[in-house]
């Protein structure tokens, strides 16, 4: 107590615990709720900003997409050891503006590392999907359990009348003013759906395990644990892909 009750001995104390315990893991388990919190995208481009700021870089505001899909994007440790080249290949997955960028990657992984593997085909996926949602005008898409909510900016070129009749052809997709689509992501098939877009509390009530206590949290976990990662992408993706029709300049 009598050595650190100097100004500044905050500093001090907080490097002896890293020194002591350790940084953690930036991508790991360990000391990783930051990157959690924000989501991977705005993680990396908060890091990026920092450097650049470190540099005395000037930095251009961009507007891209915030997608959030609430899916594991992590790369396998055993397939890329060294966590700086994990990193590298994330923050070029978040840069890619285009699908030339992504398959160019993925060409690259696979001489350099081998086969590519279900964890990082998911990762590029998760990038097209952004690239798809930032050529069409998109704000935000977030998804919550089996709901996607998929926000337009106000300067998106996408014609009202068009979007309207695509809204009145999908019955998984509900416009909600001023420019926001609710996409149901349940299967087809599946009887939940006969009752419209239920709530989490409705459509958890109705499951034949109900348990006291269970909570929002645990719900969303086993509605993602039931759906198939590739499906869900592929469902998204081929929305997006039909959206880009109804652009003005389309």
């Amino acid at each position: 107590i009598r050595e650190f009750s100097d100004l500044g001995s905050g500093f001090r104390v907080a490097a002896l615990d890293l020194e002591i315990r350790g940084a953690g893991n930036l991508l790991g388990g360990e000391q990783s709720g930051h990157i959690e919190s924000v989501g991977f995208d705005l993680y990396v481009k908060l890091l990026e900003q920092t450097v650049r700021e470190l540099k005395g870089e000037e930095i251009d505001e961009e507007v891209r997409a915030v997608v959030n899909l609430d899916v594991d994007i992590k790369i396998d440790q055993r397939y890329i050891p060294d966590t700086n080249q994990r990193l590298t290949i994330y923050r070029r997955v978040a840069a890619a503006r285009d699908e030339p960028a992504l398959t160019s990657l993925l060409d690259e992984l696979h001489d350099r590392f081998g086969p590519i593997p279900p964890t990082v085909a998911t990762l590029v996926e998760y990038g097209r999907i952004r690239v798809l949602a930032d050529d069409l005008g998109v704000e935000s898409m977030d998804r919550d359990a089996q709901q996607l909510v998929l926000k337009f900016r106000t300067t998106t070129p996408v014609d009202p009348m068009r979007l309207v009749r695509f809204v009145e052809r999908r019955p998984d997709v509900r416009l909600l003013p001023p420019a926001t689509l609710h996409v149901d992501l349940r299967a087809p098939g599946d009887p939940s759906r006969s009752g419209g877009n239920l709530s989490w509390w409705t459509d958890r009530a109705r499951s034949a395990d109900v348990r006291e206590g269970f909570s929002r949290t645990e719900y969303q976990r086993e509605a993602r644990r039931g759906q198939d990662t590739d499906d869900l992408f592929s469902r998204i993706s081929d929305m997006l892909v039909e959206l880009g029709t109804l652009r003005v300049d389309g």
